[in-house]
């Protein structure tokens, strides 16, 4: 890919400059993806090591100077749906190429010194775009509370941002978090890490990690993010989850549903090990009820997302979490245990590699040494001890450990267990003992019931000790006050209408295919600007049939003297429902219809759509009348500029007779 950029860098003068834009784009997201993989089997940019790569050297610079123009040229004063993709895909790319430089020219790109529209704006009016800057670049002193800060805006007002974006920030802050609190306590020993977050470590400025701090409600917050985030995902309503894009592809695509579910265990693994590195029961209950989301959804998960979506409790998170490293057979990113060689062995922990050591810097070397994968070689065996045990998973075939194997009986790996408590903090603490003895599920329900009464008792006696009389009095009316303000500030912002979101995504998603395809002539004109009309008055036309089909179900249980009148209208929506669904099909950006370029052909199902307009029992909406209008202009030719015709000419041959 190195060499291919270079080539096309020597010979880009040669195309127009809109065209050369969009191949550089095309570029970039293809290297970023290839850096950031979609799932952790396949490793990460810590892999890779660019020193190995002879044509790198010549093609860096090329990339980094076409991610400074791409930064350069986003604009967040105007709206555009992928405005948060290329900010964070160029920032990242940015940081990993030259930090350094990086951190020179974005403090002075135009979307952090201009404005931004109010939807970029936090409610205490800061600029989310120096969020996602301060995140990325890790070297300030609260970038883990500006990215949560972040995701926060985003998931609230529903801001256009691709949803494996969304899991590499979740994964880089619960990243932070884990690193800060334990370098806090000391060292990292007794931490169960993936093998990218071990390489990508910090370790010039570890001493200012430690110095952050970062409290309980913070990472609560961050739970409760997500919390929100998945209940939106399997939600009924389409424009709860339609801001997660995906390489500008539609939801509706059976096929996506399946990268949906890689970034759905990206993310209940990125919340797995947050819990049992923290090992707080308040954090560890949140996150047990926020995975549980995925079982009350009720579909039909792989068996890779199926391990966290049929746990019911931490201990099978916790044995989840362990067969994930196991089940793809990928050592890329194995999950390794960190152990103080000190100290005495603890016991193996089945699903992850233990690595003791004294200096940090001597493990990261043979880690690093090791990127590649393959750690059998003998000269890193005797520092790096597997302690893994995979035999038991090769008995279930090739499909791996499966899900159902956690409810039924832990004894064929009872040797190999440890309980969750190893997890805790144990660098300060030399004469911990590990009991083999579990509480019970009623005794810990106790233990938690006890504990919540208690600090409730304490939260109360403290706000009646410390709390005015003024404030007793006045806080409702405060609180009134907060509330109106909130609203009117709401009614206030200028949000585009859901019709002009669906406008422009369509549209981009239309000139993405242009790219690719040779698509030329007046078909290319067709495709790029009136076909994009078409495809939004489907959309409605979808939106609106699913619901006249949910209305139909309703009244079937209701009265049945009208059920023969209910059977028919239900048969009819049924019937517009398929030829909607057949005619969106046909007409997408990626269909196989337009590789033929048949302008007649596309003119034949642009009728087809006035014939299903003229079907709907509403007609056509007021939202979307400008893009039936629009769609039916140029397919019809009713805008065709009128011939000029010969005037009539004067009769005056009885004008004596009018002023006789």
């Amino acid at each position: 890919m190195m060499l291919q950029v270079s080539i096309f860098h020597t010979a880009e003068y040669l195309v127009e400059r809109r065209d050369r834009i969009d191949q550089r784009r095309i570029w970039l997201q293809n290297i970023y993806n290839l850096l950031h993989p979609i799932h952790h089997s396949l490793g990460s940019f810590a892999n890779i090591h660019l020193a190995n790569f002879p044509e790198a050297q010549k093609a860096i610079p090329i990339i980094n100077h076409w991610v400074e123009d791409c930064l350069f040229s986003l604009r967040s004063d105007r709206f555009s749906p992928f405005f948060l993709n290329n900010l964070v895909q160029m920032s990242s790319l940015a940081f990993l190429l030259n930090r350094f430089r990086a951190q020179r020219y974005l403090g002075i790109i135009p979307c952090v010194q201009k404005e931004p529209l109010r939807r970029y704006i936090r409610e205490d009016n800061m600029n989310i775009v120096h969020d996602i800057l301060k995140l990325l670049d890790g070297s300030g002193e609260l970038p883990i509370v500006a990215g949560v800060l972040f995701l926060k805006r985003v998931v609230s007002a529903k801001l256009w941002i691709n949803f494996s974006n969304v899991c590499s920030i979740l994964e880089s802050i619960c990243y932070s978090i884990v690193i800060t609190r334990r370098l806090r306590n000391g060292s990292l020993h007794n931490t169960i890490l993936p093998r990218q977050w071990i390489l990508t470590l910090p370790t010039a400025n570890s001493e200012s990690i430690a110095a952050r701090s970062i409290p309980i409600n913070l990472v609560v917050e961050l739970v409760d993010i997500v919390h929100a985030l998945l209940v939106g995902i399997f939600s009924n309503n389409p424009e709860d989850f339609e801001y997660l894009l995906f390489e500008y592809r539609n939801w509706q695509e059976s096929d996506l549903w399946q990268i949906i579910y890689i970034s759905l265990s990206r993310i209940c693994r990125s919340l797995c090990l947050l819990s049992c590195n923290m090992a707080t029961p308040l954090i560890r209950d949140r996150i047990v009820s926020t995975i549980q989301i995925l079982a009350k959804s009720q579909h039909e998960f792989p068996a890779f997302c199926a391990m966290y979506a049929e746990a019911r409790n931490w201990d099978e998170l916790w044995f989840a979490l362990r067969a994930s490293g196991q089940q793809p057979r990928s050592t890329l990113d194995e999950l390794l245990f960190l152990q103080d060689e000190t100290r005495a062995p603890p016991k193996k922990i089945w699903g992850t590699r233990t690595i003791p050591y004294r200096e940090w810097s001597a493990a990261l070397n043979d880690l690093q040494a090791t990127a590649s994968g393959s750690h059998n070689d003998a000269n890193h065996s005797r520092n790096i001890a597997v302690q893994s045990n995979a035999d038991d998973l090769e008995k279930d075939g090739d499909d791996g450990m499966r899900v159902h194997a956690i409810s039924t009986s832990h004894e064929d790996i009872a040797s190999e267990e440890l309980p969750a408590d190893v997890v805790e903090p144990l660098a300060a603490a030399d004469d911990i003992i590990v009991n083999d003895s579990l509480a019970s599920e009623e005794q810990v329900k106790a233990a938690r019931t006890i504990q919540r009464a208690y600090r409730n008792f304490f939260r109360r006696r403290s706000d009646r000790a410390y709390r005015s009389l003024f404030q007793q009095r006045y806080s409702h009316a405060a609180l009134i006050i907060l509330k109106a303000y909130r609203q009117y500030r709401v009614r206030k912002d200028t949000h585009p209408s859901r019709i002009v979101e669906r406008r422009y995504r369509l549209r981009s998603a239309c000139h993405a295919t242009v790219a690719q395809e040779s698509l030329s002539g007046l078909y290319k004109s067709y495709f790029c600007d009136q076909l994009p009309h078409a495809l939004v008055c489907l959309e409605e036309m979808y939106a609106y049939v699913s619901k006249c089909k949910e209305a139909d179900g309703k009244r079937l249980r209701g009265n049945k003297v009208v059920l023969e009148e209910v059977h028919a209208i239900m048969a009819n929506n049924v019937a517009l429902f398929k030829q909607v669904t057949g005619l969106q099909k046909a007409l997408g950006p990626r269909s196989e219809l337009h590789r033929s370029q048949n302008v007649d052909l596309l003119k034949q199902k642009i009728l087809e759509l006035e014939q299903l307009v003229r079907k709907l029992p509403q007609g056509i909406s007021n939202e979307w009348a400008f893009d039936f209008r629009m769609a039916m202009r140029a397919m019809k030719g009713v805008d065709e500029v009128r011939r000029k015709e010969k005037r009539p000419r004067l009769n005056i041959d009885d004008i004596d007779l009018v002023y006789s």
